[in-house]
């Protein structure tokens, strides 16, 4: 937990930028699920599903994983 880290340590440093980046993952999936909920063309839902899927796989492996 971040509270019982030492201020400043690498170890911290890390934990908080894997927070950050797993929260950039979560907020442009997020992003993503509402434009596919909007509507699109035949080429945009291509687009936003390859996306997706991307992301999804970056969250798992770097975020739920390890």
């Amino acid at each position: 937990e971040i509270s019982a880290c030492l201020v400043g340590s690498e170890m911290c440093i890390r934990d908080r930028r894997k927070n950050a980046r797993c929260k950039e993952y979560r907020e442009k999936l997020d992003r993503i699920q509402k434009q596919l909920r909007a509507g699109y063309s035949n080429d945009q839902g291509n687009r936003l599903r390859r996306q997706r899927r991307e992301v999804s796989q970056k969250l798992s492996r770097e975020c739920l994983l390890g």
